[in-house]
C-alpha cells in the first residue's frame, strides 16, 4: 500500500477534522485543501546476509492551503498534522509497519497566491522509515 494511503486514512481520523485530502496534486477547488505527496529519501536497508529489503525510508511532503487570505489557520492545521504523524513510532497503519514518522522541520510557507484568491500554502516534510510492503 502507498504511504499516501495509509497516511490519508490516518489524518482523516483527526479530530477536529481535517480538510479534504488528495493524494499527489492540490487540487484548485475547495481553497482549504490538504495534499499528499511521496519522494525518495534514502536508500534502503538491507536484511544482513540476506538479499532482501529490511527497512525502506520513504519523504512526504503534506502541504495545506487555506481559504482566502488564511494564515494562521492553514499553518495551524499544519502543525497539528505534524504532531500527529511525529505519534507514529512502531505503529501499524494498514497493513504495514512503520517505524517512524519523523518531521524534518517545522511548517513553512510553500506558495503565495498574489493575485485572486491569495491562498496560503504551507508544507511541512517527514522522513517515513517503515517495513516494505
Amino acid at each position: 500500500m502507498p504511504v499516501t494511503v495509509d497516511v490519508k486514512n490516518r489524518l482523516l481520523l483527526m479530530n477536529p477534522p481535517v480538510p479534504p485530502i488528495s493524494r499527489g496534486i492540490m487540487p484548485t477547488t475547495p481553497n482549504s485543501a490538504v495534499s499528499l505527496n511521496e519522494y525518495p529519501a534514502q536508500a534502503p536497508v538491507l536484511s544482513f546476509g540476506e538479499p532482501t529489503i529490511d527497512r525502506e525510508f520513504i519523504g512526504l511532503q503534506v502541504r495545506v492551503r487555506g481559504e482566502s487570505q488564511q494564515y494562521d489557520e492553514p499553518r495551524a492545521v499544519a502543525e497539528r498534522i505534524r504532531t500527529d504523524l511525529a505519534g507514529v513510532q512502531g505503529m501499524i497503519l494498514g497493513t504495514t509497519l512503520y517505524f517512524m514518522i519523523r518531521p524534518t522541520g517545522a511548517p513553512t510557507v510553500v506558495d503565495r497566491e498574489t493575485s485572486g484568491s491569495m491562498r496560503v500554502t504551507w508544507g511541512v516534510s517527514f522522513i517515513i522509515e517503515k517495513r516494505p510492503g
